[in-house]
């Protein structure tokens, strides 16, 4: 980080030392570039080079607002790799950082581009699928799960939620979900929590 801010600090030296037209603009334009770059830094993870969970917090509100307006479901998916501290103990963080950076790349080739991926932290990640319904979401969910475990040899614990099937609240949106993961932790690992509705409550059943 040091290196960043001497690096600003000589670019606006720069500018505000520079006399000639041209030479202002192109100290402007790397200014520009610079700006984009610490931009992506801050909302990017740099292991996996996944969404971080500040970005998360963005987008999650900007897709669910969306959903609002444009009277389409949105499903947000938790998923923790299972026993990933083990692994750690046993083969070194060397071998983890390997697991989780494969598990970014497995995201990122499986998933539709519309789709969007988190590291929210340690061995936890989170998933927004834009326009689903809980049984498309579900399905996807499914695939994914089975591909991480055939091509990286590990499994995962999962909760999945949709806005308007599960709940029509946002904040029983993270609540419900994080529940389902915790569920699917609790029972074994290794599976997928669903928050199903329910047709009678307004509370959706986690099964």
């Amino acid at each position: 980080m040091d290196e960043l801010h001497k690096e600003q600090k000589e670019l606006l030296e720069k500018l505000k030392n520079s006399k000639d037209e041209k030479e202002t603009e192109e100290i402007i334009e790397s200014t520009l570039k610079y700006m984009d770059f610490l931009h992506h830094r801050m909302l990017t993870d740099p292991l996996t080079h996944l969404y971080n969970r500040r970005k998360f917090r963005m987008d999650i509100e900007k897709e669910i607002h969306r959903a609002e307006h444009e009277g389409y479901n949105t499903s947000l998916i938790f998923f923790d790799i299972d026993h990933l501290k083990e692994l750690n103990d046993k083969k070194g963080h060397q071998y983890g950082d390997w697991v989780l950076v494969m598990v970014g790349k497995v995201l990122q080739s499986s998933l539709h581009d519309y789709d969007k991926v988190y590291r929210m932290g340690g061995d936890e990640f989170a998933i927004i699928i834009p326009d689903s319904s809980l049984g498309e979401a579900e399905a996807a969910l499914k695939r994914l799960k089975e591909k991480i475990k055939s091509e990286i040899n590990i499994t995962i614990s999962a909760g999945l939620a949709n806005y308007k099937e599960s709940t029509k609240s946002v904040k029983d949106l993270f609540k419900i979900t994080d529940q389902a993961l915790y569920k699917s932790k609790n029972e074994g690992r290794d599976r997928i929590t669903v928050c199903y509705p329910e047709k009678k409550k307004s509370s959706a059943v986690i099964e």
